[in-house]
């Protein structure tokens, strides 16, 4: 006999050997059919199994209390567990999530009983989830519960059961095929020293467990009855352990803005037991809750600043602020200026131009892009007005210039008709005073004294 109380069984398999051994159960086998065995308060999960009984195959007598058994998997036969030749007592335990991979009608759990010749046996079932299994059947779920030969008293009551199956008894227990009614969270450590599925608000195995019980603890230790009626299965919920952890922060960030309205978005927080929604802070005024990861602001001003942040709250009332996040309603460019071509005899440097920013109320000095050359020609310039929050406006402007390539032997860099202008005579090598001509006929350059 064994006796196992705050144990997890995770991970194992039992695999055949040829086609003469039979691999049974993938978490615990056991065969002592002269005595009692009790499994309390522990975790039977993702074990497999290639025959039968992917969590626990036993012959023999056996209590199962506040016990969770989850992702199991077994080739052929019960997902979760199969007992035979003895008394069967579960109570308050959680069966879900464990996959046949037999095409056959398989069943989640099977207890068989005494054989025709044999002393019956006695099984009780109560209290307990069994729910969201699933085999590689048409339907894509495992039946709930087999219950086959002699038995001398059956107690299957105050159950949760997703399917109908052999013994199923709707006035006694709650039967529901909405997955939405199971309201079972994934597994996870909910306090206590082993996994457990905890219960979402909307489940029905809420205050749903036999009314006679007036005490004990959950698989945690967390006291049951404590909102007049304990829970169906190992987690009960209104008696959870007292939550202190708050939910990770939330990255917050701006998705769009406008000068009226602000799309916020952020990235979901995790906690320990669930996040119920986010809180949505203005200049540190609430303007809205939302359970979604998104949220728009109206009714903003124009060229106005503003501060975000969101709050994530969980079940208990704990709290996680995001990072802070400022928008400034300005979303239009500067005016930019119209320019009108300048036109010049020889290359110039380009002056200062200048932009009004409204939100701003200052001008915004242009960049310009573009090259000037020496040689006459038109030479494109383009000039951007960027303001302090990022919007930028244009404006296009031409260089012309009309002068004359300037010959190597004149002092300046270029020069217009009729300039007085210092040159070097090549062949004495003096610097003398001229007026600059340019002959547009016969394109020769000359100088006047």
């Amino acid at each position: 006999a064994f006796n196992l109380n705050e144990c997890v069984f995770q991970g194992n398999t039992i695999s055949t050997s040829g086609d003469a051994i039979r691999a049974y159960g993938g978490g615990i086998a056991f065969s002592s059919q002269n005595s009692f065995n009790v499994i309390r308060n522990s975790s039977i999960i993702q074990n497999a199994s290639e025959w039968d009984g992917g969590g626990i195959s036993g012959r023999g007598s056996i209590e199962l209390s506040n016990t969770t058994i989850s992702g199991n998997s077994s080739k052929i036969g019960a997902t979760a567990l199969i007992l035979s030749n003895g008394a069967f007592d579960i109570d308050f335990c959680t069966i879900t999530n464990n996959h046949s991979e037999n095409s056959l009608d398989e069943f989640a759990v099977k207890v068989l009983g005494a054989a025709n010749d044999g002393d019956p046996t006695p099984v009780s079932i109560t209290n307990t989830i069994i729910a969201g299994n699933t085999s590689n059947h048409l339907s894509g779920y495992a039946k709930d519960l087999e219950l086959t030969g002699n038995f001398s008293g059956v107690a299957v009551h105050n159950n949760l059961l997703s399917a109908t199956g052999n013994y199923i008894f709707p006035e006694v227990n709650v039967i529901t095929a909405d997955p939405n009614d199971w309201g079972l969270e994934p597994l996870a450590d909910n306090g206590g020293f082993t996994p457990t599925h905890a219960l979402l608000p909307n489940s029905l195995a809420i205050n749903a467990a036999d009314s006679t019980v007036s005490g004990g603890t959950d698989q945690r230790g967390a006291p049951r009855v404590q909102d007049g009626r304990a829970d169906i299965g190992a987690f009960e919920r209104t008696g959870s352990l007292i939550d202190t952890e708050p939910p990770s922060s939330p990255v917050l960030k701006v998705d769009s803005l406008m000068e009226t309205f602000v799309k916020l978005s952020w990235t979901a927080s995790s906690d320990n037991v669930g996040v119920i929604g986010y809180d949505v802070y203005q200049d540190s005024t609430l303007v809205g809750f939302t359970d979604s990861l998104e949220f728009l602001v109206v009714g903003l001003l124009p060229c106005m600043e503003y501060r975000y942040t969101v709050i994530a709250r969980d079940e208990a009332d704990n709290q996680t602020p995001s990072n802070e996040v400022t928008v400034f309603t300005d979303t239009t460019p500067p005016e930019a200026p119209v320019l009108e071509d300048i036109i010049t005899c020889q290359s110039i440097r380009l002056p200062n131009v200048f932009a009004f920013d409204i939100c701003d109320g200052d001008s915004i000095r242009g960049v310009a892009e573009g090259f000037i050359g020496k040689e006459p020609g038109n030479y494109p310039i383009e000039w951007t007005f960027t303001d302090q929050h990022g919007n930028s406006s244009i404006a296009n402007q031409q260089v012309i210039i009309t002068g004359p390539p300037v010959p190597e032997f004149f002092v300046p860099v270029s020069a217009c008709v009729g300039d007085s202008v210092t040159f070097i005579d090549l062949s004495s090598n003096v610097h003398d005073q001229a007026t600059y001509l340019w002959d547009f006929g016969d394109s020769t350059i000359s100088t006047q004294k």
